[in-house]
């Protein structure tokens, strides 16, 4: 075989083991960005958290909602706005047999 012949080879063999390796590193990207939201989500949650129990600003661990491509209303699990509080007639509210009074208090 000719030397050409051996390096065309080697060439073409180069360039398969290559395109592999960047189709497979293609298809992390998602799964990353899914988790770089997912940390991002975490710390702006604990930053909410933070601030609802009045941890002074320099003691928090969390950050600020700083980033204006991540809607953290829609993409964080666990950030959006609670439901409307259960009205006075809703059944899971008493838990407490029929017939006594209302102002018996269960806990569990």
């Amino acid at each position: 075989m000719k030397q050409q012949t051996k390096n065309g080879l080697w060439a073409a063999a180069l360039v398969a083991i290559i395109g592999t390796m960047v189709a497979l590193a293609g298809n992390d990207t998602h799964a990353e960005q899914e988790q770089t939201v997912m940390q991002y989500c975490e710390g702006v949650a604990v930053f909410a958290a933070e601030e609802a129990r009045g941890v002074p600003l320099k003691n928090r661990t969390g950050h600020r909602d700083w980033d204006d491509d991540i809607n953290v209303e829609e993409q964080c699990p666990g950030m959006k706005p609670a439901a409307p509080a259960l009205d006075e007639y809703a059944p899971a509210q008493y838990a407490m047999p029929e017939g006594s009074t209302d102002n018996q208090l269960v806990q569990f």
